[in-house]
């Protein structure tokens, strides 16, 4: 296959990537953070990806349901959905912030 996420490419299912942190020391919230600023539009089969912060402990970190409520300027109803994107939002706000407070 020329694309991993094409590995994902089944009709009638949905793509869950979990990312197993193996000797690396990240934060589920800074897995969270990085995923405001990735064009997901790129791997159109992945739906959600979970991280493991520490042994056993999955976050949900992008859920493709979430980023397109996000995009269309909407907030998810509830549950894990609503806390990412008022995460990516609280992100993207505080980057723009920087860059208008920028030193001159």
């Amino acid at each position: 296959m020329k694309e991993k996420h094409d590995q994902l490419d089944f009709d009638g299912h949905q793509g869950i990537l979990i990312v197993a942190n193996e000797g690396c020391y990240a934060h589920a919230r800074d897995v969270v953070d990085a995923c405001a600023f990735i064009d997901f539009s790129r791997y159109p089969n992945v739906d959600k990806i979970y991280f493991e912060e520490v042994q056993g402990k999955f976050q949900l970190v992008y859920d493709r349901e979430a980023w397109y409520a996000m995009e269309a300027r909407k907030l998810p109803k509830g549950g894990e959905a609503r806390v990412l994107v008022v995460g990516w939002l609280e992100v993207r706000l505080a980057k723009k912030s920087l860059v208008l407070l920028k030193p001159s």
